[in-house]
């Protein structure tokens, strides 16, 4: 299995027990993998799956694919957050 999606799926399955919402599961898990493989190029290049030619494809192809992640969940996001401010006024 590739690194990357090794971790990224152990951050959703964290995230998304604690709190049961698969948006902030996704959103979350994205970014927190994309800190795992700045901070850890040389091991996510041991175990990737195909070998990049070197860490910086290998980061570069990463960051460009969490980050079209992360863009197709900004819309759930505003909704989700949008969501949320209605609930708090209709408590007050």
């Amino acid at each position: 299995f590739p690194f990357l999606l090794v971790v990224w799926a152990v951050f959703w399955v964290i995230f998304y027990v604690m709190r049961k919402d698969i948006i902030i599961a996704n959103i979350i898990s994205t970014i927190f993998s994309m800190f795992v493989l700045f901070g850890t190029s040389e091991i996510a290049i041991k175990y990737a799956f195909p070998k990049p030619e070197s860490d910086s494809v290998l980061i570069l192809i990463s960051t460009a694919i969490l980050i079209n992640i992360f863009i197709k969940h900004i819309e759930p996001l505003k909704e989700l957050i949008s969501s949320q401010k209605n609930i708090s006024k209709d408590k007050k």
